[in-house]
């Protein structure tokens, strides 16, 4: 299949998990491959950053709709091979969640309010393949990834549009808040917070109005 060999097992699994009779896979349009071509739906399955997809999506969003699926890992399971080639494995004790769609949608916000764009957010569980190296330079990691794999899908969420990111933020919120106001009211993560801000912002879901202290002040746009 063309395209396979630099793919992961993780991105050919995602695939066979939303192929449905009728699709093509790996299909070429416009000098690009699609991942998964429906009729005049695209489904792109992301597993690295987004910031690589801009051109290929400024073409195609023009004619085509599309649906990006991203993975998030809940649960991960690491497999180090050795150099002696014995196979250890164990739980990473790192564990995402939905706000982790932020950390790559910095790259590319607005296209949320595109009319044929969409994403769709799939919660897994994932093992990770990682080799034992002997690092080029200093204080450099003694392993790399090799591959991924699907272990279990455990839920999706689609975004179609930016009202529906505007609904990840917490529901006790004073109509005009800063990001402090979403630390003290939440769970999520400081780093999260800032990222999911800067998005709501440059896709208009929020808007900055002013300055409380030395923090930003924003209220949520419902129109």
């Amino acid at each position: 299949m063309i395209g396979e060999l630099s793919e992961n097992q993780l991105h050919n699994s995602l695939k066979k998990y939303y192929f449905q009779k009728g699709d093509i896979i790996e299909h070429k349009l416009e000098g690009y491959y699609i991942d998964i071509y429906r009729e005049d739906t695209l489904i792109e399955i992301q597993t690295s950053s987004f910031s690589k997809v801009k051109k290929k999506y400024d073409n195609l969003l023009k004619n085509y709709k599309i649906i990006m699926v991203y993975p998030i890992s809940s649960n991960k399971w690491i497999s180090k091979i050795g150099r002696d080639k014995n196979i250890t494995k164990r739980k990473s004790p790192k564990s995402e969640n939905i706000y982790n769609i932020f950390d790559e949608l910095v790259s590319i916000p607005t296209y949320i309010n595109h009319q044929n764009f969409s994403i769709e957010v799939i919660n897994i569980h994932q093992e990770e393949i990682r080799k034992t190296i002997v690092p080029k330079r200093r204080y450099r990691k003694n392993w790399k990834t090799i591959d991924r794999k699907l272990i279990k899908v455990i839920s999706t969420h689609l975004f179609n549009n930016k009202f529906d990111f505007l609904k990840l933020l917490p529901h006790n919120l004073p109509e005009e808040f800063t990001t402090k106001d979403v630390l003290e009211t939440s769970k999520i993560g400081k780093s999260s917070i800032q990222k999911m801000i800067y998005c709501l912002n440059k896709m208009n879901a929020i808007s900055e109005i002013g300055k409380l202290g030395r923090y930003k002040l924003y209220k949520k746009n419902n129109k």
